[in-house]
């Protein structure tokens, strides 16, 4: 089932990886998480616990050279190897409210999914 609205005054709150609650004006409209007929899921389960996982150390660090294109080839070599990647930016390095955006780059460069972020410590899956 495919929910597509255009309306003005509409708000989503995504509640799981599959229903989005939409808002609007009048109530509340309850539909799949989609991309034109795909549902959207996400990692899956074992790839998050794996994420999740205390012993999962950063194979990746973002020192004083920043963001380059060696670092992006790296994560991709590593990511065509691994399940997952482990990345961590040395503090101080980027502003805190400049890391989400950061990690977003990392991911559109990679071709990668965010698993996890938090912090200075981000988790990418090749999905």
């Amino acid at each position: 089932m495919t929910l597509r609205i255009h309306a003005p005054g509409l708000k989503m709150v995504k509640l799981s990886s599959h229903v989005t609650f939409v808002r609007m004006l009048e109530g509340w409209v309850v539909g799949p998480n989609t991309i034109g007929d795909d549902i959207m899921t996400g990692p899956p389960k074992h790839i998050k616990k794996l994420a999740l996982s205390r012993d999962l150390k950063p194979t990746i660090r973002i020192g004083k050279s920043g963001i380059t294109e060696s670092l992006i080839a790296e994560i991709n070599e590593q990511l065509a190897s691994k399940a997952i990647v482990k990345i961590k930016i040395n503090r101080g390095l980027f502003d805190k409210k400049d890391i989400a955006e950061v990690w977003n780059h990392i991911a559109i460069s990679t071709n990668s999914t965010i698993v996890s972020s938090r912090g200075n410590v981000c988790i990418v899956w090749k999905g």
